[in-house]
């Protein structure tokens, strides 16, 4: 991320394309910044995003297929059976 600015109305930052934020300027803090480049914004997402995917791995946690729902797949007929599993799962 780079810093550099180049309007008051927006986030400073740069994209890794080099095109300035394109964030409005409602989500400018004091900063300056949009909540994707403020100071510390990478490792607060990181965070973010770990805590997302331990709460979808919980909620989905016991759930889905085993081994034993599905068929070998060898013919049209056991592929609409995966769909219907696959479809309830």
């Amino acid at each position: 991320m780079t810093t550099e600015v180049t309007g008051t109305d927006r986030c400073p930052a740069l994209t890794q394309a080099g095109h300035q934020c394109r964030a409005p300027p409602t989500l400018l803090d004091e900063t300056g910044f949009c909540p994707a480049h403020r100071p510390g914004a990478r490792e607060r997402l990181a965070a973010a995003g770990r805590r997302g995917g331990r709460a979808t791995r919980v909620k989905w946690r016991g759930k889905g297929l085993g081994d034993s729902d599905l068929p070998p797949l060898r013919t049209p007929q056991d592929a609409e059976t995966w769909l219907e599993a696959l479809g309830r799962a």
